[in-house]
């Protein structure tokens, strides 16, 4: 059947081969939209455009119910709807579901798998996942888990010669260090990204008569002009005991790849206190926003 609808527009449906039913709307521009059922795959349908000899598919919706924008396959069985920018390709998303899991994958590769959000059915939890790695976790309690969040803590296995004049302090041990960003040769920890990073350095007095005073500083300068950070440990006067031990903690905002560490000082130029047993002198941070 054929209808001429005005001078450049018309309407054909067709079964020629017997395999597929056509409706095709079509002008003398050469543009055309085809409308497709397919009798031998259950009853498919397909929209595609044509302009001259390219034709592309712009919409399937196959026997199974799944629906793709742009797509002429689907990823995975249990997907039930993609969209693409290009045919092939899964540039703005796929939402897929199965008997676990509800599903939302986007990428440019047919790999559809560089971000993700998952819903597990099985425990509840919410999922966010970007370049194929999973980055942050809302389990049904509440609770928000970021296994990819840099963090660090390091201390001093031994003692640490100071001066009157600033020393970089060396932290050389290191118990955690999520993303590796502390460097525990020259004791730097190096901002990954642009953010606001919370850091925390600690340590003890030795039994010496003197003043320890220890301070962060970004890129080897104090972050706030006219303010040092510093934590400040007297030992006894008589140097019979100990100085209390403390902890300073501060916020600072860095960019990518400036470096935090911590500089210290001992007003009569003895060591600070280091001990593989003992984290009295350690140095810590983490971004946190």
């Amino acid at each position: 059947m054929h209808l001429q609808g005005s001078s450049d527009a018309s309407l054909k449906i067709s079964d020629t081969d017997g395999t597929n039913q056509n409706v095709v709307l079509a002008n003398n521009g050469g543009q055309s939209y085809i409308v497709t059922r397919n009798n031998t795959n259950h009853g498919s349908f397909r929209l595609y455009s044509q302009n001259g000899s390219e034709t592309l598919t712009r919409l399937h919706i196959d026997q199974l119910g799944r629906i793709g924008v742009n797509q002429t396959t689907f990823a995975t069985s249990d997907t039930m709807f993609s969209v693409s920018e290009t045919t092939g390709h899964c540039e703005i998303g796929i939402i897929s579901k199965n008997d676990s899991a509800a599903v939302i994958n986007m990428g440019d590769t047919d790999s559809y798998n560089q971000g993700r959000i998952k819903y597990d059915n099985s425990d509840n939890s919410l999922t966010f996942r970007t370049v194929g790695t999973d980055r942050l976790r809302i389990t049904s309690q509440g609770y928000v888990l970021k296994p990819s969040q840099p963090v660090f803590w390091a201390y001093r296995t031994s003692f640490y010669n100071l001066t009157t004049s600033a020393t970089e302090m060396v932290y050389d041990t290191e118990k955690i260090d999520v993303g590796g960003n502390y460097d525990n040769s020259n004791g730097r920890f190096t901002a990954p990204v642009d953010g606001l990073y919370e850091f925390g350095y600690a340590s003890i007095g030795h039994n010496t008569n003197t003043v320890y005073r220890y301070a962060l500083r970004v890129n080897g300068a104090a972050p706030y002009s006219g303010m040092t950070l510093e934590l400040r440990i007297d030992t006894n006067s008589s140097g019979s005991e100990y100085g209390t031990n403390g902890e300073y903690v501060c916020y600072v905002n860095m960019t990518a790849g400036q470096t935090a560490s911590v500089y210290a000082t001992s007003d009569t130029n003895t060591s600070c206190y280091g001990n593989s047993n003992y984290g009295y002198t350690y140095f810590r941070g983490r971004l946190i926003g």
